[in-house]
């Protein structure tokens, strides 16, 4: 793994090079979120139409505002991923009152949105604690 510090306004490198898709319009939130996940270190794959997964994604992050609210995005995941099939994801959205860091993996991640490149952090390391720890062992 690779840690950078940075104290200006953008993230810290915590997952080099983690394959994410990114579902989102392409507006200024969708280029705000993609360019967080990048700070991050992920690879970002960004879609405005609902992909296929690939074998090598590691994570999913749906901007559900874009798609019509916290529900279309869990329907979203469901369909990219299939029932039972688990695979980290981030759901983000003005509909979420409180942020949930569920510790069932086959749960996602919901985060406020608009998100913060904190909370995005947060919500990309736990999401992505199992696959972290295996990088840092």
């Amino acid at each position: 793994m690779q840690f950078v510090r940075n104290f200006d306004d953008s993230a810290i490198v915590v997952g080099w090079g983690v394959s994410a898709v990114l579902l989102t319009d392409a507006g200024e939130r969708g280029k705000k979120i993609g360019a967080a996940l990048w700070g991050l270190g992920a690879v970002v794959d960004w879609q405005t139409d609902i992909p296929a997964i690939v074998d090598d994604t590691a994570l999913i992050v749906i901007d559900c505002d874009a798609f019509g609210g916290i529900d279309a995005g869990q329907a979203i995941l469901r369909r990219m991923t299939g029932e039972g099939t688990p695979l980290a994801a981030v759901l983000i959205s003005g509909d979420v009152s409180v942020p949930q860091f569920p510790e069932d993996r086959d749960q996602p991640v919901q985060l406020r949105g608009p998100v913060s490149v904190v909370a995005l952090r947060v919500g990309f390391e736990h999401a992505l604690r199992t696959a972290m720890q295996t990088l840092a062992a």
